[in-house]
């Protein structure tokens, strides 16, 4: 399948406050502890990044682009922007979304796992305001591993 050809890739969050930037690398920390050979390395010069977009119509937090060369089915690019028109917090602020929880599930993205119907996973592909999903659940562990090994 679809795969990041090395064990690890760069990460750019430079676009983002400090409190953001520990949020999205405090995610990438949970994946990076769930024993798969697979890490991700923040990186203010890399070619994939985070950043944000306003989409007065759409229901979704953030969106995820992956892009792969067809022959091989290495990823060749990978980005993330958040949806401004919600609001986003780092600290557990009332009637917000936690930028980690959101940050979490969407680097699941970016190593390829797709949205998963039980609601417990941070593959889930609904988050409720103010709720928080800041560590792997063993589903969402089982699938980088399936991917990448462990």
């Amino acid at each position: 399948g679809i795969h990041w050809n090395s064990g690890s890739t760069t990460f750019d969050k430079s676009f983002f406050n400090s409190n953001w930037q520990q949020a999205i690398a405090n995610a990438s920390g949970g994946w990076n502890a769930a024993g798969a050979s697979w890490a991700f390395i923040g990186d203010s010069n890399s070619d994939y990044d985070w950043s944000t977009v306003y989409w007065p119509d759409s229901s979704k937090l953030a969106d995820t682009t992956v892009t792969w060369e067809s022959g091989s089915n290495h990823i060749i690019s990978c980005g993330t922007v958040f949806n401004t028109r919600f609001p986003f917090s780092t600290d557990h602020t009332w009637f917000s979304y936690d930028v980690e929880s959101v940050a979490l599930h969407e680097f699941g993205h970016w190593l390829m796992l797709n949205h998963v119907s039980p609601t417990g996973p941070v593959m889930y592909g609904y988050l409720n305001m103010w709720q928080l999903k800041r560590s792997l659940t063993q589903d969402d562990i089982n699938g980088i591993i399936a991917i990448y090994g462990s």
